[in-house]
Formats: C-alpha cells, sequence, structure tokens
C-alpha cells in the first residue's frame, strides 16, 4: 500500500523501506504470464502513448495533445516487439545499436555484461520500430553526442537504470487499474515468447533472439548462433494486432535535460 501511495505521489516516502521483506513459508510464488491483446490494446491507448495533458502526473494519465518519446515510452513498446529483458535496454548504449552492410539494424549485446551467455546476442529491430519513428529518436540522440539510448535515466544509481523505471512502471499499471500481481514488466519477455510461437518463428531462432536456452537446444550449441539477417528475417514474423497505430504520432526531440524516471 505504502509502495503505491509513493508511486503515485500520494506520500514521499515509504516507511517500510529499511525493513527486509519476508516471505511467507509455503506461499507459492507469483507466477508471472503475458499481457492478453485487451491489456495491450488497453496499454497503448493510454495517453502516455497516445497523447497526455502536460497537467498530469509522472504517469501522464491525463488526455491530451503532448507525446513525450523518451524511455517512459519507448521501454514498453521495445519491450513488446524484441522480448528482451528490461535491465538489457535499459542500460543500453547508444552505440549497441549497430546496421549491417546490408542495412538490417540490430541491437548488439555481445559486448556487454548480460545476465548469462545465451543472453550475449544480437537482436534484429523490429520493422515496425522504423515505422513508428525509433530511428529518428536514436538520430536525435546521436546529433547530441548522447552515450546512452535512454540518458533519461539513472546510469549512476547502484540498482541499475531500470530499477526506478520497473517501480514507476508498476505504478502507472496499478494507476490504469492493471492490478494483477501476474502482470510486470517483465510480462512483455513471456507475452513475446506466446507471439513468436504463435506466428511460427522456428524455436532455435526465438530462443536466439531472446536470449533463452533450454534443454531441448542442447544439441545445437554445435554451430550455436545464427546469422543476423536470418534472424531478422524471423522477426517479421512477429506481429501484434492488439498494439495501434502510433506511426502518426507527434512527439519531442530527447534533449539532455530530460527529466529522469
Amino acid at each position: 500500500m505504502f509502495a503505491y501511495g509513493v508511486d503515485l505521489d500520494l506520500i514521499d516516502k515509504n516507511p517500510f523501506d529499511r525493513l527486509k521483506s519476508r516471505v511467507v513459508a509455503g506461499a507459492p510464488p507469483v507466477k508471472r504470464r503475458a499481457f492478453t491483446d485487451a491489456e495491450i490494446a488497453k496499454i497503448f491507448a493510454a495517453p502516455l502513448f497516445a497523447g497526455f495533458d502536460p497537467a498530469s502526473t509522472r504517469f501522464r494519465e491525463l488526455p491530451g495533445a503532448t507525446v513525450k518519446k523518451d524511455a517512459r515510452y519507448w521501454l514498453p513498446i521495445l519491450s513488446l516487439f524484441h522480448g528482451g529483458r528490461l535491465a538489457e535496454f535499459a542500460a543500453m548504449p547508444l552505440g549497441d545499436l549497430k546496421q549491417t552492410a546490408k542495412g538490417t539494424w540490430f541491437f548488439d549485446l555481445t559486448e556487454r555484461q548480460v545476465k548469462n551467455e545465451p543472453s550475449k546476442r544480437q537482436i534484429p529491430l523490429h520493422p515496425h520500430m522504423k515505422e513508428i519513428g525509433f530511428l529518428d529518436y536514436v538520430a536525435d540522440l546521436r546529433a547530441e553526442s548522447e552515450a546512452w539510448l535512454f540518458p533519461d535515466l539513472d546510469h549512476q544509481s547502484r540498482h541499475g537504470p531500470g530499477h526506478d523505471f520497473s517501480k514507476w512502471w508498476g505504478g502507472w499499471m496499478y494507476k490504469h487499474g492493471l492490478t494483477d500481481p501476474a502482470i510486470t514488466h517483465h510480462s512483455w519477455r513471456h507475452t513475446w515468447k506466446r507471439r513468436a510461437r504463435a506466428s511460427a518463428v522456428k524455436e532455435e531462432m526465438h530462443d536466439v533472439i531472446s536470449g533463452h536456452k533450454g534443454l531441448a537446444s542442447v544439441s545445437r550449441t554445435y554451430g550455436e548462433g545464427a546469422d543476423i539477417e536470418d534472424l531478422a528475417r524471423e522477426m517479421k514474423l512477429i506481429e501484434f494486432p492488439a498494439f495501434p497505430n502510433l506511426a502518426k504520432l507527434p512527439g519531442d526531440a530527447p534533449t539532455k535535460n530530460a527529466q529522469r524516471v
């Protein structure tokens, strides 16, 4: 209750922050699930994505004409279309978005500290990201000589730049009536995997893209990996019909003084 009070700007500080959390013995862990199509449609129809009034709180909950394309806007979209972990995108150096000689854009996670060895991978940029202006956002950042894909996040935080965003996202969902404890920001990863299977993407290919390596993949360690152009062809198969058309929405250019989450 107090955590949500902080998230909703009702109180300044959670009085229980310094207390260690306790897990009730025998209590089953909350099993995360994918977002439903109805939840996807509801999330991306919200003012955060469709246009908000500047008089809103930090949750941008009042409808209006302003679209601010920063971490709060892009991270849920990136996670939906790519199945990556929040920490992977939140802490991404701008230079990790690269382009092949054939013109294919991809996120290069092969030279970074990530969760485990399978997580060191290359993720092709979903073609829909270009349609909704993501490469324009990146071009603006490069014109300003930014170092990070999301300079508005706190990259000096000892918890990592995605930590505060994760708490903010939990508060945002609560404010918009998405209160099921089984859905968190990590649910985008479940959503992507489910859609990849439904789109007939080969298991070994969506495992490589998402950084998973199950028991069924052990035999594939010989000749492990996949060409980025092949992965890009598979990525094109993954679509989300419930995602609205955001292609023509206006948005401000990122600035060095962007407000942090």
